[in-house]
């Protein structure tokens, strides 16, 4: 399977993932809406968008990049972000 990332429609299809990859606590952002919860390796607190996949396990980037890396490196990684993400994530990057 060659390295993938793709984004979805639908956010319920990331219900299929193993983890979901979450930026620490610490983190400041613009959202004052972000939800809590706590890594799945290292006990640290993550943040994440509401209303996000509820199934998979929240990892911190910091222990999921490991992982990933090596996945990239067997053309076995798979990324999914939602439309909703992307849309928010061009808006930052463009100052609105």
């Amino acid at each position: 399977m060659p390295n993938e990332f793709r984004v979805v429609e639908d956010a319920s299809e990331m219900e299929e993932s193993e983890y979901m990859v979450c930026i620490k606590a610490t983190v400041k952002t613009p959202f004052a809406d972000n939800v809590f919860d706590l890594c799945c390796k290292c006990g640290e607190k993550v943040q994440m968008r509401p209303g996000g996949p509820t199934i998979p396990k929240p990892i911190c980037l910091e222990c999921a990049m490991p992982d990933m890396l090596e996945a990239e490196k067997k053309n076995e990684l798979e990324v999914m972000a939602s439309k909703e993400a992307m849309e928010a994530l061009a808006r930052l990057r463009h100052g609105h």
